[in-house]
């Protein structure tokens, strides 16, 4: 768990480049801004919910475009892990390659669920909500770096992450996107 953590913020600042207002990367090349994106870093303690409900507040023409790092513990058992697996991919807002999964718990036999969520919209969002409820999973709070990419009006980038990073119970920062050089 904690070696996918440690290569999902590799992914995530290879990905997302430099920004001096970012902390993981700062003092680092010269780097290209990604124009109309704001990612931010979310707390350990958020619950998915409140990423959506500041997100949607920020009003019309602003999508998430993903949300990444959630951990999920299930009630069931590991021979569940099949249905598990269908289940979810069966959701067209799930990757189901490198960064989501189900997989069987090392320690207590149940199941741990991975997710990345892919363009959620306010309907996706209510679907991924009732997922959560109806499969009666826990959100974990450590061992994941949470991050969220919005598209936002090209050129209100720093408006934008200056909205997020404000909700300071939620995110850690927030910043329009850059990729490295």
């Amino acid at each position: 768990m904690k070696s996918f953590s440690i290569f999902l913020l590799f992914v995530v600042v290879y990905a997302t480049g430099c920004d001096k207002t970012n902390p993981i990367c700062a003092g680092c090349g010269s780097p290209y801004p990604v124009p109309g994106v704001v990612e931010a870093l979310i707390r350990d303690t958020s619950a998915v919910q409140d990423v959506f409900t500041v997100c949607d507040s920020l009003g019309t023409g602003i999508s998430i475009s993903v949300v990444s790092g959630y951990t999920y513990t299930s009630i069931y058992s590991a021979d569940s892990i099949t249905s598990f697996t269908n289940y979810l991919n069966s959701k067209s807002y799930i990757d189901t390659g490198l960064y989501s999964k189900a997989y069987v718990a090392q320690s207590g036999g149940k199941i741990l669920i991975e997710a990345s969520l892919y363009n959620m919209s306010v309907l996706r969002q209510a679907d991924w909500i009732a997922t959560i409820a109806g499969l009666q999973l826990t959100e974990r709070t450590t061992d994941s770096i949470k991050y969220v990419r919005v598209n936002v009006p090209i050129g209100q980038e720093k408006t934008y992450a200056a909205k997020l990073a404000a909700n300071t119970g939620i995110f850690k920062w927030a910043s329009q996107m850059f990729l490295a050089p």
